[in-house]
């Protein structure tokens, strides 16, 4: 049994977001709280002053990654231009003045060609003087990469499996173990209706996620 997201959505596991059908994973910021819309991925950080999104789009193949770059940011506000390759993907990164839920700010923009799509990550903040911040959306960035053989099977949706309790299980145990990215242990509980502290009892057959 399927559970969350189906593959065609991209599936997450714990930091790392994988999308089999267009190929790709990257991994996100640690602790920061992750959004997979169905227009984009949204990471924002535990304080809520800083976000990181991904959308996609067709690639126009007469564009380098620039020239894709530079007709989606105000060239009046551009700094820190250049070239991005990123495992051995084309890319493109500035910073440029743009709307955020925090008003007028440095956004970085990032874009990176795979196939016959382009990949915009793009990074705000509340405080633009904390440099942590750029280098999470960088970070993201140097990320991101072809699936390899051996990820193709992570990119596979996360589904219930069923198991039996020995004795000594712990539902802080099986979170750990668990490719959920948040609350897992508090999830499994719900998911087993030992909400709110109970723990498995042996013999008990449990509901995990794999």
């Amino acid at each position: 049994l399927v559970f969350g997201k189906r593959a065609e959505d991209g599936v997450l596991r714990g930091r790392r977001f994988y999308h089999g059908p267009l190929g790709f994973t990257l991994e996100l910021p640690a602790g920061w709280h992750v959004e997979n819309l169905p227009d984009r991925l949204v990471a924002r950080a535990p304080d809520g002053k800083a976000l990181v999104q991904l959308t996609t789009t067709d690639r126009n193949r007469r564009l380098t990654p620039r020239e894709f770059l530079l007709r989606r940011i105000d060239l009046r506000s551009l700094r820190d231009e250049r070239a991005f390759p990123v495992h051995g993907l084309p890319g493109h990164t500035a910073l440029g003045r743009a709307d955020t839920p925090w008003g007028r700010r440095w956004v970085r923009y990032v874009v990176l060609f795979l196939d016959d799509r382009a990949y915009l990550l793009a990074g705000a903040t509340d405080d633009p003087a904390d440099p942590r911040r750029d280098a999470a959306t960088l970070a993201t960035a140097r990320s991101f990469h072809r699936l390899r053989p051996g990820e193709r099977r992570l990119a596979q949706p996360l589904r219930l499996h069923l198991v039996r309790a020995r004795p000594g299980t712990r539902y802080a145990a099986l979170a750990r173990r668990s490719p959920l990215p948040e609350h897992a242990a508090d999830l499994l509980r719900l998911l087993n209706h030992d909400w709110p502290r109970g723990e498995p009892r042996p013999g008990q057959l449990l509901k995990v996620v794999r």
